[in-house]
This record gives structure tokens, sequence and C-alpha cells, in this order.
């Protein structure tokens, strides 16, 4: 046995040791002098040793054991997780000597978690893209409708912080939305060049009043932390989002790192950070970092995951980090953590370096008011309040209005009214037909006219699903009656100076 490649052993019926070899010796980093002095319990911890017992007292009857799985703690090191099996040798009716042959699993019980934590990811994920496309629905028309009865009401009607309330609670509803898609990797990001340095800098005074004057915030920004391609809104989001998670960990006073640097991602920079599946190469490293009350193993497990939280009943919404998750993986990056009870933790992000250039700035939008128009629209949806919301919007706008609840109804106006309609709304999830099926067959009957699709689902996702080509008009639920007269009359414009 001293030459096998498995951890081999033989102990006492009480579970002393007799007898290691030297893979054993090597795992566990004790030496032939040592062993003597310890039982096999001397190595399994405090939490796994009733199980430990439970198996000795099973061999000891004779029971031979295939498959034990136990965690041992080394000497020096992290615990290694160990699969065996294990029997007994009887003399005179007695136990004599208990004999394991073990394989180190660590690695591969890694793997496993991994993938566990993945699976459960993308359960969620498409469990959360699924709730935010019926949320957004309902909302498209609690708020729209609402500002229609917004615009009803006098200036000096007292119904009007009412209806007020009503809009911001639909817009807080739509927030949330917004959050499971970050998730679920399924928003549009406008990624440009910026120095990671820069927007720290520039986000300093917000983060410091949002810990507060208990917390304190210190920043460590390497000089050459250098540049990286992201979306700058999202990018600041999960900046706050680590920050505020920070200051929830700690009770009292504390305190907050911003941590920036440039990272070689190479093979021993990966061998530090287990786990972490991420291409070989350049990145930005952003850290945040906290003294507060630190995360056990099986709550970190679970972090990232939607709507999970630690806090109190109505405290959080548990889309924090989930939001975190979603916007460094759809950029292209990873979240690495490490936490120990009461040590605090820290979150370390990391982004792909992008080539020096200079940064680009993002565009200001400025408020559009929808103009009045005269064309013909055809409106294609299922969801009566989201029809009916979009049909009264464009008719106050000036247009006349067709209406169907699905792409069969709809081929059939248009066939019967050939070149009298100028755009189509349509849905993309629809019942009998849905909107990429509607679209390829309204190519071969009229392939000039424009169609906007729009859906509770982003675009990425239903294109992701094969549901819409790629670059196709898109418009997001839930919309405002304005905000969709606006697309429509820019759409007419740019058909008519074509």
């Amino acid at each position: 046995f001293d030459h096998a490649s498995d951890l081999v052993c033989m102990a006492a019926p009480d579970g002393s040791l007799l007898y290691v070899n030297h893979a054993w010796q090597h795992g566990t980093g004790y030496g032939e002098q040592e062993i003597g002095r310890l039982q096999l319990r001397d190595l399994v911890p405090p939490e796994g040793r009733a199980y430990y017992t439970q198996v000795l007292e099973r061999v000891l009857k004779g029971e031979r054991l295939d498959h034990v799985e136990l965690v041992f703690v080394p000497k020096v090191g992290t615990a290694i997780t160990v699969e065996g099996n294990l029997s007994c040798t009887f003399k005179e009716g007695q136990p004599s000597v208990v004999r394991g042959i073990f394989r180190d699993v660590t690695e591969r019980k890694r793997v496993e978690e991994h993938l566990r934590r993945a699976e459960r990811m993308q359960a969620a994920g498409k469990l959360a893209g699924g709730v935010a496309h019926e949320v957004n629905n309902m909302m498209t028309g609690v708020i729209g409708f609402s500002e229609f009865l917004l615009q009803s009401l006098s200036e000096d009607d007292e119904r009007r912080a009412d209806v007020q309330e009503i809009i911001k609670a639909g817009s807080r509803a739509a927030d949330v939305t917004r959050q499971l898609l970050a998730f679920t990797r399924q928003q549009f990001l406008q990624p440009q060049v910026i120095e990671v340095n820069t927007v720290v800098s520039e986000m300093e005074k917000m983060l410091r009043r949002s810990l507060g004057e208990d917390h304190i915030l210190e920043l460590q920004l390497s000089p050459d932390a250098g540049q990286l391609r992201a979306d700058r809104g999202q990018l600041e989001q999960v900046l706050i989002n680590l920050v505020l998670n920070a200051r929830d960990a700690m009770d009292g006073h504390g305190r907050v790192s911003v941590q920036t640097s440039r990272a070689l991602w190479d093979e021993t920079y990966a061998d530090r950070h287990g786990g972490v599946d991420l291409p070989m190469g350049r990145y930005v490293m952003l850290a945040v970092s906290d003294t507060g009350c630190g995360m056990a193993p099986e709550v970190q497990a679970r972090i990232f995951e939607p709507f999970f939280t630690t806090k109190a009943i109505g405290q959080g919404t548990g889309l924090g980090l989930s939001t975190v998750y979603g916007i460094v993986k759809q950029s292209g990056g990873y979240v690495w953590v490490y936490s120990e009870p009461g040590q605090g933790s820290v979150f370390k992000i990391y982004l792909p370096a992008a080539q020096a250039e200079h940064p680009g700035q993002a565009a200001v939008e400025r408020p559009a008011v929808p103009e009045q128009g005269t064309e013909t629209i055809l409106v294609i949806e299922d969801e009566d309040v989201v029809r009916n919301l979009a049909c009264r919007g464009l008719r106050e706008q000036g247009y006349s209005v067709l209406e169907a609840r699905n792409g069969v109804q709809a081929l059939q106006y248009i066939e019967q009214n050939l070149g009298t309609i100028d755009l189509v709304i349509s849905d993309v999830v629809m019942p009998e037909m849905g909107g990429r099926e509607f679209g390829e067959s309204l190519s071969r009957i009229e392939p000039a006219l424009p169609v906007l699709f729009m859906s509770g689902y982003t675009g990425e996702d239903v294109v992701q699903r094969g549901l819409l080509e790629p670059g196709a008009p898109f418009q997001q639920k839930p919309f405002t009656p304005a905000g969709l007269a606006i697309k429509i009359r820019a759409m007419l414009d740019a058909r008519s100076q074509a």
C-alpha cells in the first residue's frame, strides 16, 4: 500500500491510527511519527463527527461500507473531501482492525457543486424571466391607463396625487423586473470604453452618503487599473449594490474598501481563485470588501439567487447581488467571493480590459414630445389591456388604428387592406401565430411594411429564444403611450425619407 495513489489507513477499533501509506501522509500533512498519536476522528471537523461515529459503529458491526464520503482537515491548509470504503477484520469474534481506502475527491466535488449552482441559477433565471414578462404586461396597463387618468384631471384636482402614487408604484414594479432581467442577463447593454478609476471617483460622494456617518469608505485605486468596455450605468449599479450590501453586513461602525487594479489572468492567478471560469488574458479588477459579519458557506452558496436574503421580511428585495451577478456575467466578467463568519467579505469583479483609447461619454437624452400623425396602424396583441392601451394612445395622437388579437387575424386584415396600412405593432409571444411567424408571412405579402415588435421579455431574450430576428425594431414593455407614439413617429418618418 505504501506506493498506492489512494489514501490507505488501518486503525484500531477505537479509531486510533495504526498505519497510513505515503499518499495519506502527503494528503493530510501528518508524518509517520505523528500518526501514532492520532485517531481518525481527529481529522474530522466537529460538524462531521456525528456522521463519522455512525459510520464507525456500522463497520465495527461487520458491515462493509462503500462510497463513504468524509471530510478531513489536514495539518496545514483547507479541508479535503475523500471518498472510499471501510471494512473491519475480526479476531475471535471481536473487531480487530478497521481498514480504509480513500480517494481525494475535493476537486470533483468542487466541480459538481459549481455545476449544481449553475443549474440552479439557470432555472432561477428562466423563472425570473417568465415572471418579468408577465409583470411587464400588467405594468404596461397600470402605468399607461394611470397616465390617461392623470391627463383627464385638472391641475388643482386632489386626486392627481393619488394617481401619481399609482404611477410611482407601477414604475417601482417595473424597476424590480429590470433587476430580474439583469440577473437573467436579458437586458440591452450600451458598452463604452471607460476608466474604472473615474467611475469610482465620481461616485465617491454618493457612496459616502449611502454608507452614512457610522461607516468609513476607503478608496484604494491603482493608478494603472486601466480601462474596460462596459455599460457605465450598469457598472455604477454593480458598485452601489456591492457597497450597500457591505453596509448591511455591518452592525454599527465598520469600514468598506473599494479597490481597483489590473489583473493578468494566467494559470498562477487562476490557481489562487478556485472555481473561476475565465479566459486567460488581461482584466480590470474592482473589489469591495467590508469588516462585517461575514457569511457561512451555506449562505455564500446562495447569495446570487434572486430573492435570497438574510434580512428580515420587508427589509430587502433579495435582488441586489443577483443583479450584480447578471450584469457582470453579461459583460463577460466574473464575480469572485471570499468570506468567513466574523471576518467580513470581499467581492472581486473581473471585467475584460479594453484597448487604450479615449473614453467615450454617454449621449445625453433629451425628453421628447410625441407628434401627431394621420397614418393607419395595425396593433396585434393578445393581452387586452396592452392592446387597448396602445390603440387608445395612438388614436389620441391622430392615427387610424386597426386591432388584431393574433397574427392569423392580422394577416387577414392586411390582405383585405393591401397598401392602406402604414405600420404594424406586433407582440412577439402570441397564441396561434407568434411575432416571428407573422413577420415571415408578412414579408411575402407586403415586404416593405414596417413592423415594431414588443414584448415583456427583452429584445435580447426573444432573439436568443429564436422568437425574433436580430436587429428587428423592438419596444420593451412596460411602455407609456407617449413613449410608444414617439417611437412610431420616428419609424414612419424614417420610412417616408427612405
